[in-house]
Order: C-alpha cells, then sequence, then structure tokens
C-alpha cells in the first residue's frame, strides 16, 4: 500500500502486506481500514505503520471474507463476509481503537451495506429483502421485500432519505412448448422514511 503526494507523486510512505488487498481501502482522520484476504488492518494515514490487525479468516473462514469496502463512522468499523463451513454471512462491527468486535449479525446472504437515515442498510440477495440495522449493537430496525425474483445483486447507494439498488427480475414468454426466460434488470429505490419500494426497469437480456 502507498500513500503519495497528490500534488507532487512523491511516495510519503508505503507498508507491504504478505496478503492480497482484496478492496478499497477506507479513509479517516487518522487512519486507514483494509482487508487483506484473512486479516484486516488499520493502518496509520500519516506514516503508514500498522496500528493493529485483526485475523477475520479464524471468524469467516475464507481466503478474501470481506464483501465491501468497510463503512467508519465516529467509533465503530463495519464490513459484511461468510463464513464457509455454514455458508452463512455475517455483518460485523468492529472497534475503531483497537479491532474489537462489538456486534454481529448473521444473514442468509449480504450485500455491501451503505448507511442511511440512522441505520445500516444491508442487502440480503438471497431472500430478496433489504434490512436496517441499527450501528448500535445490529438489531433488526425493519425489513422491506424486494418486489423482484431475481435478488438484490448490486451494492445499495444512499441519498437522504431514499436508497437505490440494482436487481432483476425472471419473467417467460413464448408458448407452452416452447418457453423462454429472460432477465430483466431493474432498479428497486427504497423510501427509508415510509418503508416503501418503487421498481423500474432498465433491461433485459436472456
Amino acid at each position: 500500500m502507498y500513500s503519495i503526494d497528490a500534488e507532487t507523486g512523491t511516495i510519503n510512505w508505503s507498508q507491504y502486506f504478505t496478503e492480497w488487498i482484496t478492496d478499497s481501502p477506507t479513509v479517516d482522520s487518522k487512519s486507514l481500514y483494509v482487508s487483506a484476504e484473512s486479516k484486516f488492518y488499520a493502518v496509520s494515514r500519516e506514516k503508514g505503520n500498522i496500528q493493529w490487525k485483526l485475523d477475520i479468516g479464524n471468524i469467516t473462514n475464507f481466503g478474501a471474507p470481506v464483501v465491501n469496502s468497510p463503512l467508519v463512522d465516529d467509533t465503530l468499523i463495519y464490513f459484511a463476509g461468510q463464513k464457509m463451513d455454514t455458508g452463512n454471512f455475517y455483518v460485523f462491527a468492529l472497534r475503531k481503537s483497537d479491532g474489537h468486535i462489538k456486534w454481529k449479525k448473521r444473514l442468509k446472504s449480504v450485500v455491501g451495506p451503505a448507511f442511511g437515515e440512522g441505520v445500516l442498510i444491508v442487502p440480503s440477495y438471497a431472500e430478496q429483502k433489504v434490512y436496517a440495522l441499527s450501528p448500535d449493537d445490529g438489531s433488526e430496525r425493519f425489513s422491506i421485500e424486494l418486489p423482484v425474483s431475481g435478488g438484490a445483486f448490486s451494492p445499495i447507494t444512499v441519498s437522504g432519505n431514499k436508497a437505490l439498488i440494482g436487481t432483476t427480475e425472471l419473467a417467460s414468454f413464448g408458448g407452452e412448448d416452447n418457453v423462454e426466460k429472460i432477465r430483466i434488470t431493474c432498479f428497486a429505490s427504497i423510501y427509508l422514511n415510509k418503508i416503501t419500494v418503487l421498481l423500474g426497469k432498465i433491461g433485459s437480456h436472456r
């Protein structure tokens, strides 16, 4: 990992990892937070030294367990991963100060979460749902079923009280002896304050 001066291109510092970095780091005023295969690191933004690391391989039992760049608030880091021996997915919250796991929430599947309206918005593609979790303890505030058959596969984007996520819908056409299925690419627009979903069609393919 390198820190490069944006004006001069000079390398400020570099930090070597023995594992592959599996997603983009997230940065706050003091640290960078990044996953590298079975490890999760906090790295000093100023000097590049490793402040702490957590062996998430022991948690998720997976070579590259983090399915999104981590989210951070004032005190916690949030990321999602999968435990391969059971197939279960989890959302984790770690303390920024030392990497201690504050809570974890099991779901059947996870796409990268986002913040919105004071909650953590987490799509679950296998269940065709979007969950709203408490950032403090991971408890479920509410959940929304998406009106699609193909699931929710893209990371979710939140703006104000509205969340947008890419979805797919399976549809059939043709006669009894020649039925073909097409997958319609859609987007679901979720109004968090009203807990309602609007569905819009983008395109389709066989």
